[in-house]
């Protein structure tokens, strides 16, 4: 009887290790495509990635999975398909108890939301959503992240003719950078 409850937890700690690393070569597979401009390839991969960590009840890497698959909707230009999926992505990030990983993947969200917001011509949305990710960026210290969204931010006030404002941010950063 115990020999085979032992038997038993070692099939499933290995079956769940064993899923979890197909799911990962999964995301690295649609990495690989992505960086070679091959999207829509790199779609399908994603969806079953995310799939595998929904029933391996891993929110993390489902959520980063579909920031992701977000991202390649919006370079497709499938602007429902990319708002739902990155609706999606902070939605798993909220059923997440409050945690560095949680708060990261998070901020790299809003940075999509933000990116996506802009192609739908929502600048002034965009604007404040790239705010809310420079704040969380900011708050823990990863000053590449926090620049790079202060550079999505100048980008935003251009498109809203704020052009003196965006040149202002833009030498703000440039002095950041210099420090």
């Amino acid at each position: 009887m115990i020999k085979t409850t032992i038997i038993n937890l070692i099939f499933f700690i290995l079956g769940t290790k064993i899923a979890l690393a197909n799911s990962q070569n999964l995301e690295q597979q649609a990495q690989q495509l992505y960086d070679k401009d091959r999207l829509t390839e790199a779609i399908p991969l994603l969806q079953q990635a995310i799939n595998d960590y929904k029933t391996q009840d891993n929110l993390i890497k489902e959520a980063n999975a579909t920031r992701n698959l977000a991202l390649i909707y919006q370079k497709v230009g499938n602007w429902q398909k990319a708002n739902e999926t990155i609706a999606n992505a902070i939605a798993i990030l909220s059923q997440i108890s409050d945690s560095t990983n949680r708060n990261q993947l998070f901020a790299q969200a809003l940075d999509v939301k933000g990116q996506i917001q802009l192609s739908l011509g929502q600048s002034e949305t965009a604007l404040e959503t790239w705010k809310e990710a420079a704040n969380l960026y900011q708050k823990f210290g990863d000053l590449t992240r926090y620049t790079k969204s202060q550079i999505y931010q100048a980008t935003a006030l251009q498109s809203l003719g704020l052009y003196a404002q965006a040149i202002k941010k833009l030498n703000q950063i440039q002095q950041q950078l210099e420090k």
